[in-house]
């Protein structure tokens, strides 16, 4: 009898033992949840600040308390893709991934990574992936990766296939979709298709609606200087390069403008 209740009483402490070690497991594990959300809120209120360097080190503190946390890794990717560190912002996407296999955000993100390392059938192939699966019809934001779809098959020099993303992209907009930076890019890129095609009139129209929207992107007007030079107005192209030195004169791309525009004939 007494050899029952021992083993019983011994069954009973084993019981409440393994329960309590869950129990502090458990506890750790939400412990090290919340200080390592702590540190990724630090990280975004850097990175809405513009100062990328901090938010990165509230990032990396944040998955050294708690690692499995697929939204501190897809922060840590931005914050990288924004220092240009395209492979560790690969790493970090791929992780938020294998995390939460729907986070769309994060696939579009690591498609913009490897279209930065000029990886452009590996982006291709991450960013079709996104539009098939099952939750793309609820997506909030689905011109953004067929943009950057469209922007692939560009570099590819696809350009058919390229238009065609950029169709629907226009498409969105169309059916109501709020104008962001996207509806800028897509007519610019759409533009470039028909500029890099030979046919500088086509791609004139484009970029005539990107400069009515964006006045003061240099960009566009070293766009409208050899759109406009290569239909063979030359004064107009002149017009435009000098556009690019008053909005951007410091830069690179006013150093293009004027070696561009010093190989006009007269």
């Amino acid at each position: 009898m007494k050899t029952h209740i021992s083993a019983t009483l011994l069954v009973l402490v084993s019981g409440l033992l393994i329960f309590s070690g869950c129990a502090a497991t458990k506890y750790k594990n939400e412990k090290a949840r919340k200080d390592a959300e702590a540190h990724r809120r630090l990280g975004d209120a850097y990175s809405r600040q513009g100062n990328i360097t901090r938010a990165l080190r509230s990032y990396l503190d944040a998955l050294a308390i708690y690692e499995l946390d697929p939204e501190t890794h897809y922060s840590l990717g931005l914050a990288y893709q924004q220092k240009e560190n395209y492979q560790k912002a690969i790493q970090h996407f791929n992780r938020a991934i294998e995390l939460k296999p729907d986070m769309g955000p994060a696939k579009n993100s690591l498609g913009v990574s490897y279209i930065k390392i000029e990886d452009y059938d590996r982006a291709i192939e991450v960013l079709q992936r996104l539009t098939e699966d099952q939750g793309f019809d609820i997506y909030l934001t689905p011109h953004y990766p067929k943009y950057n779809l469209g922007l692939a098959y560009y570099h590819k020099r696809q350009y058919e296939t390229a238009r065609d993303y950029f169709r629907q992209v226009a498409d969105y907009f169309a059916s109501g979709i709020p104008k962001d930076r996207i509806y800028i890019l897509n007519l610019r890129a759409f533009g470039l298709t028909y500029l890099d095609t030979g046919n500088p009139v086509e791609a004139l129209k484009y970029f005539d609606k990107v400069a009515a929207v964006a006045p003061r992107w240099p960009d566009i007007y070293l766009d409208l200087a050899r759109a406009h030079l290569k239909a063979g107005f030359k004064e107009m192209a002149r017009a435009n390069y000098r556009k690019v030195l008053e909005l951007a004169p410091e830069s690179a791309l006013a150093e293009t403008a004027l070696e561009e525009m010093a190989a006009i004939s007269p």
